[in-house]
């Protein structure tokens, strides 16, 4: 971290650090159906306080530097403990560390309608200790969303709509910060034949949804994404 902003000093350059999905750090068997076990919790709480003392000593190492450095922390089974009160990230690591920003790799919320991911967007509020670190007002960022292609029988215009509607319910919900799985497949059906979370097919073909996206970063600013 020191490193980053010491050699990016004159430049205007952000980086975030975090994990993937913590989640499965704490269930590492991926049993959904109990609770994290305490020496795990207690585990990730000293890594992520470790990480952010560290990432809070460089800053007061290089408080000139115009390089930023970000810190996030990365769950993926906030619904466990917002529907059945289960030890997850959020409600038994969150209000024991810092951070600059709360990640959701969101495959469990993508699907569910604005009102209900508003009120576990104001869950996650209610338990995470942010810095005061950051420019943004909304702190909650987007990991992971995706419908793939196949659902839609691989049909570009239909995969496209599909995450154009779940990319403009989360801006609206003031993220800022969005990221779509992912620019190459990476996970096929037991047939063997792809789901089709991609960007570029595995013909090589730019698909719809990539142009849109590239439309999006080409007009910055305009607060929602049209086909």
């Amino acid at each position: 971290m020191m490193s980053l902003l010491d050699k990016y000093r004159d430049q205007d350059k952000m980086f975030y650090l975090g994990n993937w999905e913590g989640d499965w750090y704490l269930l590492p068997d991926k049993d959904k159906t109990r609770d994290a076990p305490q020496e795990r919790i207690e585990g990730m709480i000293q890594w992520h306080q470790i990480r952010f003392s560290a990432l809070r000593q460089a800053r007061e190492k290089f408080p000139d530097s115009r390089a930023k450095v970000y810190y996030y922390i990365e769950m993926n089974r906030v619904t466990d403990a917002f529907t059945h009160g289960m030890k997850r990230i959020v409600n038994s690591v969150l209000p024991h560390v810092q951070t600059d920003f709360v990640s959701l790799s969101s495959w469990e919320l993508q699907e569910k309608s604005k009102e209900d991911i508003s009120d576990i967007f104001d869950y996650i509020n209610s338990y995470a200790n942010y810095s005061q670190e950051i420019p943004w007002n909304h702190k909650i960022m987007i990991g992971e969303f995706g419908i793939p292609s196949y659902r839609f029988g691989f049909d570009g215009e239909k995969h496209a709509d599909a995450n154009v509607e779940i990319y403009n319910k989360y801006m609206s919900l003031g993220c800022e910060f969005i990221l779509y799985w992912a620019m190459h497949n990476n996970e096929h059906k037991p047939d063997g034949s792809p789901k089709g979370l991609w960007l570029i097919n595995d013909e090589g073909e730019k698909v719809p949804f990539f142009y849109t996206i590239q439309k999006m970063c080409l007009e910055q600013g305009q607060g929602r994404l049209d086909q």
